[in-house]
């Protein structure tokens, strides 16, 4: 039985390199009666373009723009495939298009598949940012249980002991480093 909260399954394809999947919207996502409010549907968009970006170029991607387009209501309650791929990749920044169809994995023989939405995207890297997917993995596990919370808890603290302890060597008048690699457990 659904909840009251989307949900949503995802997959990353890693031979066409575009992430995948179903989103399901519960009573609470009502717009127009008995369809999905039009505001769900690029809510959901921009985090799907937020996740493709992730496993393209890895922490730290924000939205510049974002450009949905409303072809047919999505009936609520109802689950949706998605598809997030990537048009180009210039630098840092990332070109992306997503859409919304009918569940084709349910879809009857004789039914068309259809697109309730189209979208396009365009992600920016924060100049800061260089952890790629690759590399959080390495840090957290695969299987890391760690929520998102957790692991921006952990790098703020780790940023203000350093900055602490960049303070205390200024003052001090010597310049060491910090020799403390970043280690998180996966129970905090």
């Amino acid at each position: 039985m659904f909840g009251r909260q989307i949900q949503a399954s995802m997959f990353w394809d890693k031979v066409d390199r575009k992430l995948i999947g179903c989103i399901h919207f519960p009573r609470d996502c009502e717009g127009p009666p008995n369809k999905v409010h039009g505001g769900a549907l690029a809510t959901m968009l921009d985090m799907l373009f937020g996740w493709h970006s992730i496993r393209v170029l890895g922490l730290g991607c924000v939205t510049l723009t974002l450009n949905v387009n409303y072809h047919h209501f999505v009936p609520l309650g109802g689950v949706v495939r998605f598809e997030v791929e990537t048009e180009k990749q210039d630098g840092r920044k990332l070109f992306m298009r997503g859409k919304l169809t009918n569940n084709i994995y349910t879809v009857e023989d004789n039914e068309q598949v259809v697109v309730h939405n189209t979208a396009d995207a365009l992600f920016i890297q924060h100049k800061d940012s260089k952890m790629s997917y690759d590399e959080a993995v390495k840090l957290f596990g695969a299987q890391s249980s760690l929520t998102k919370e957790q692991v921006i808890r952990h790098f703020k603290s780790v940023k203000g002991s350093r900055l602490s302890q960049a303070q205390n060597n200024n003052t001090n008048g010597r310049n060491t480093q910090n020799k403390s690699d970043v280690t998180l457990q996966s129970k905090l």
